[in-house]
């Protein structure tokens, strides 16, 4: 699978409503298939790039896991990782 997508909207919405830290939390939830598909991304590399190519599974991932994450933030949920 070589498809991939712009995944810098999805940090940059996840920051806007998450926790200070929600990039961090996302990362540390999505490191298995980040470690499976070779990707090395720190939270430097996310907050100064214009645009960050990913594989469209892990883009959708982080997608997932950033909609979770603060929706439990929201409702009051466990935030832990």
């Amino acid at each position: 699978m070589n498809d991939v997508t712009d995944a810098k909207p999805i940090f940059l919405w996840a920051k806007e409503h998450g926790d200070p830290r929600i990039i961090e939390r996302i990362l540390v939830r999505v490191l298995p298939l980040m470690i499976e598909r070779d990707v090395k991304l720190t939270v430097e590399q996310i907050e100064s790039a214009r645009t960050l190519p990913l594989p469209v599974d892990l883009a959708n991932m982080i997608s997932a896991v950033a909609k979770e994450l603060i929706e439990k933030d929201h409702l009051g949920g466990d935030c832990r990782v």
